[in-house]
């Protein structure tokens, strides 16, 4: 199944929790699949699934908190928008007959960026929801500070919730756990709280479009210009590659690969990287 993106209108949007992670999302009561993760700013939430989710529908979470109107007509490009693809194909915006595998395209060239990235860039988020009893409000100030568990450093704080008492951490491990009944506490900061049951360690199977969760900016909900460019180049290659083939080159590919190649060696490390 692809990974889709479903965009929520602002009105009437109720935002999600922690809690809905797990839960069966419905598309005008039809179940679809869990709910994978979500951006309350941007009102979008990810899932796994073939369908197609239209305009105006009324998008609820099983026995859960978060619910909207879609704003979409069919699966997210990924880290760009189909038609910056469709202006490097030179198809027309006005022709839609061939969105659906454009949009594919896309999707599949965001996964393979996430490939690439992955080593570099883990988001390793843990969503964790603390007891009533002897909570400590987190103070707007203690984004980004430590956070320790029964006094060993874990991460650092990303978000927090203080009437659901839910705290997002940047786990420094891919394996970090969280137990239930661990004295979890922000360092240097007033934020503190007993977990209130196990946290399940975060699988990159888990966190679709890394750069949705862990961008380069300060500016969380922001997908670099240049990853949404080696997006749509990608995407323009791969959809000649499979539907074009008779004007299939090196081209497009080649040129998000060398791009996606600068990227990595721009903002990570020094050096000389080859991608087959």
């Amino acid at each position: 199944m692809a990974d889709l993106i479903i965009t929520l209108l602002a009105a009437g949007y109720v935002s999600c929790i922690a809690g809905d992670i797990g839960k069966v999302v419905k598309d005008d009561g039809v179940a679809l699949t869990a709910l994978l993760g979500y951006d309350n700013t941007l009102r979008k939430w990810w899932i796994s699934s073939d369908a197609i989710v239209v305009t105006g529908s009324v998008m609820t979470i099983t026995a859960g908190t978060g619910a909207g109107t879609s704003t979409i007509t069919g699966p997210d490009s990924g880290y760009c928008e189909h038609e910056d693809i469709k202006s490097r194909l030179i198809i027309a915006s006005t022709d839609a007959s061939y969105d659906t595998q454009i949009i594919s395209a896309g999707i599949e060239a965001s996964e393979y960026i996430d490939e690439k990235l992955r080593p570099y860039i883990s988001p390793n988020l843990q969503s964790l929801v603390l007891k009533l009893a002897d909570y400590v409000n987190c103070g707007t100030d203690e984004i980004g500070m430590t956070v320790r568990d029964d006094d060993v450093e874990i991460g650092t704080l990303e978000e927090y919730n203080n009437t659901t008492r839910t705290w997002v951490i940047r786990c420094k491990s891919t394996v970090a756990k969280i137990l239930a009944n661990s004295v979890v506490a922000v360092w240097g900061g007033t934020g503190y709280g007993v977990a209130n049951a196990d946290t399940a360690a975060p699988t990159e199977d888990d966190e679709p479009f890394i750069f949705l969760q862990v961008p380069l900016t300060a500016n969380a909900a922001k997908i670099p210009d240049e990853i949404a460019n080696i997006c749509a180049d990608l995407g323009a290659g791969i959809f000649k590659r499979r539907h074009q083939p008779q004007d299939m080159d090196a081209g497009w590919w080649a040129q998000g690969i060398r791009k996606l190649d600068e990227f990595i060696k721009g903002n990570f490390f020094k050096g000389t990287i080859n991608f087959v």
